[in-house]
């Protein structure tokens, strides 16, 4: 079984033949054949199963491209809290996006148009109790690269000690700049998102390890058990060991 990892990208997984599962914020994803998977791999996550015969292709699109797009930040707020999300997708297209992406730099606009057009009709697909749709003001870039920096240090420490200072100090951001960057592109604030992080790591450590709790707490950034309790019990509505006998594999 792989380890789990982080990185600062989004991740599409196309399956054509056999499925992958992952473990990704604590919950179990399959992407079956013919159908593309989305999620952003800032969130831990760790491969659990895939058939030996397993094919597909694997992408990752840079954080920055992917708020430069504008889109509605539920979806954006959806993937940075650790969701799989699931679209049917034909091979014919995929080829033929492919086919467009090694066709110089026009084609690569092509492709780059259509993904953003198919994640913007995700995100209205989307239910109405997620976050609320928000529409980007522009021009973007500067903001869309520092969101792509905080979040690649976020996920390199989010172990560590951290707040909103040591993360400003490290990206060069006024801290409240920084807060208004994040909750502006996300949709959440950097603290919700840090707790993600932090309970992501938890709950994978709870269903694959047999750590004791207070070390997996020590290891995910809790600085006592306390705090992690209380955490964990508010945002995955259940305790720690309660968590460990359902998810234990």
């Amino acid at each position: 079984m792989p380890a789990a990892h982080t990185h600062p990208d989004v991740e599409i997984n196309w399956i054509e033949t056999g499925s992958v599962e992952y473990l990704l914020a604590g919950k179990r994803g399959k992407i079956e054949p013919g159908f593309m998977g989305i999620f952003w791999g800032g969130m831990p996550h760790q491969l659990v199963a895939s058939p030996p015969k397993t094919q597909g292709i694997w992408l990752t699109l840079p954080l920055a491209w992917f708020f430069q797009c504008r889109l509605p930040n539920r979806l954006v707020a959806q993937l940075m809290n650790g969701g799989l999300i699931l679209k049917p997708m034909s091979w014919e297209r995929l080829g033929q996006w492919l086919a467009d992406f090694t066709n110089g730099a026009a084609g690569k606009r092509l492709v780059l148009l259509e993904l953003e057009a198919l994640f913007g009709r995700i995100a209205l697909s989307l239910a109405a109790d997620s976050p609320p749709v928000e529409h980007f003001a522009v021009p973007l870039r500067d903001d869309a690269d520092h969101m792509a920096r905080i979040t690649a240090y976020m996920a390199g420490h989010y172990r560590e000690e951290l707040d909103i200072t040591a993360i400003a100090n490290v990206i060069g951001l006024h801290p409240k700049y920084l807060m208004a960057v994040f909750k502006r592109m996300s949709g959440m604030t950097v603290k919700t998102y840090l707790m993600g992080l932090r309970l992501a790591h938890a709950q994978r450590l709870l269903a694959t390890t047999r750590m004791n709790i207070l070390n997996i707490a020590l290891d995910s950034g809790f600085g006592s058990l306390g705090p992690f309790y209380a955490a964990f019990t508010c945002h995955c509505g259940q305790t720690p060991s309660h968590y460990r006998r359902q998810h234990y594999f």
